[in-house]
């Protein structure tokens, strides 16, 4: 393997660190608003930040795990060093898309008493990662700060698996 797709493949596997599968939603704000009306709103009880801790972990693994696959799968369908065509692609049908799972996952568990626009705030930056990767696929692959408030957000969650890169 090149040294070039060897970076582009660690660069993308970065992004996929805090990413997951599934489709893009290009109407951002709506998942971190749907998360605080849906904890309002719910008659179940809120999860504890433990539970919310480890249930959102458990997305985010995997999330991580599907993604890495589909990577994988995309470059072994690519013969010799791919084009810079080949890495939009990648960018744009596997690693942008990953994010809404998160997204819909985080979102669907509801926030936890008191973390609700913790919750909002990492969803509004995943969303906000999302739009910049379809705005300039590969410059956001470049973008080591592209995730930077969302994992902090993470952390603050204790979406440990989530914050990882």
């Amino acid at each position: 393997m090149s040294k070039r797709l060897i970076a582009l493949l660690a660069a993308v596997l970065a992004i996929a660190a805090i990413a997951g599968c599934g489709s893009s939603d290009s109407d951002t704000g709506t998942a971190a608003s749907d998360t605080a009306s849906a904890s309002e709103g719910s008659s179940a009880p809120a999860l504890s930040k433990a539970e919310f801790a480890k249930q959102g972990n458990e997305v985010c693994t995997d999330a991580k795990d599907a993604v890495e696959g589909r990577i994988t799968e995309f470059f072994e369908g690519i013969d010799g060093e791919p084009s810079e065509e080949d890495q939009e692609r990648v960018v744009t049908e596997v690693v942008g898309p990953s994010f809404q799972e998160i997204i819909d996952g985080i979102a669907a568990l509801g926030a936890p008493e008191g973390e609700e626009d913790t919750v909002a705030e990492f969803i509004h930056e995943l969303e906000a990662g999302v739009a910049s990767i379809e705005d300039d696929p590969v410059a956001a692959v470049e973008d080591d700060d592209l995730f930077a408030e969302a994992n902090e957000k993470a952390t603050d969650l204790g979406l440990d698996v989530c914050a990882e890169n």
